[in-house]
């Protein structure tokens, strides 16, 4: 009888996790998000729980919204100014740099390849923009259940915190509780880690844009310290800025910005990033960074913080057991 329970609760779990397969990511971000504001959460007395909980969530709603009809409204003036000038030099031809214009042989391979770039710029345009009106439904169903997720835990997570830590203790014993235990405080320290150098790498490529006197620093900038968030995603878009100065022979400026460029990201991702994160998480920083990127690949953006939290509670499981 112990054993045909065993097997029954067993397949109710997978038919549970199956069932809850397509709301995945947003149950991984619900736990993400609360366990970064459950220290301010858990000095809230109860009786101000509700009113709490509702707030923390509205603000989280404001902090995904406003940044979405930002960048919407930032994309319109971008496509109203760079649809003519797109237009006008696929037609006639992208001129060429300065340094490649006194050269016979680059200057024919520039002819070349400006010539077939408006067309599969065009092409990947269409087809990144069709992929992502597809996963819009995907995306909102998602952020709903997480934002829904997080305001019940909100309001009630001093006892869901007690059960599971009894559930827990219970069935797999202390070690696997303290595995769990650094594994969110990785999560949240993963989480503030990434945060704060986006927040640093703004401002910094904000100022190396205005500099250079590329058009829409602020907007540029901004854009470039988001996607730090995501290894690999930043270079394209100050290399992008630089190929825009150079078109325009400013070549002096180009080769700053990506030079500065290279070098902020550098420094972020392999020294910044790694180090903040391995300090509390106990990871060596070469495991800190393949977590990310094995969290990345497999779940997206949210298995960047996914990925050293299962990491940091493995490591604290193995040291304990």
């Amino acid at each position: 009888m112990t054993h045909f329970k065993t097997l029954a609760l067993s397949a109710l779990l997978i038919a549970i996790g199956w069932a809850l397969l397509p709301f995945a990511h947003g149950i991984a971000w619900s736990i993400v998000l609360a366990s970064v504001v459950w220290p301010v959460a858990r000095k809230v007395s109860h009786h101000h729980r509700g009113t709490m909980a509702a707030g923390l969530t509205l603000g989280v709603l404001t902090l995904m919204v406003v940044p979405l009809v930002m960048l919407v409204i930032e994309a319109a003036h971008a496509w109203h100014l760079l649809l003519p000038w797109y237009q006008q030099e696929a037609a006639n031809g992208w001129p060429a740099p300065d340094v490649v214009a006194g050269h016979t042989q680059a200057l024919a391979v520039w002819q070349k390849a400006s010539g077939a770039l408006p067309a599969a710029l065009g092409s990947h345009a269409q087809d990144w923009a069709q992929r992502a009106l597809g996963r819009t439904e995907e995306m909102l169903i998602n952020g709903l259940v997480a934002l829904l997720l997080l305001w019940t835990f909100l309001r009630s997570g001093a006892g869901v915190t007690q059960a599971t830590q009894a559930f827990v203790t219970r069935r797999l014993g202390e070690p696997a509780w303290d595995a769990m235990v650094r594994a969110a405080i990785t999560l949240r320290v993963t989480f503030m880690g990434l945060a704060l150098t986006a927040a640093g790498e703004t401002l910094l490529f904000i100022a190396v844009f205005g500099f250079a006197g590329l058009p829409h620093a602020v907007s540029f900038g901004a854009f470039a310290g988001l996607s730090s968030v995501i290894p690999g995603l930043t270079p394209l878009v100050f290399l992008v800025a630089a190929v825009w100065l150079a078109l325009q022979h400013a070549m002096a400026a180009a080769i700053a910005v990506a030079l500065l460029g290279t070098l902020i990201v550098g420094v972020a991702d392999h020294f910044v990033k790694p180090v903040y994160i391995g300090n509390v998480s106990g990871l060596p920083m070469a495991v800190t960074l393949l977590s990310m990127l094995a969290g990345l690949l497999a779940m997206g953006v949210v298995g960047l913080f996914v990925g050293p939290a299962v990491a940091a509670g493995a490591a604290k499981l193995m040291e304990l057991v």
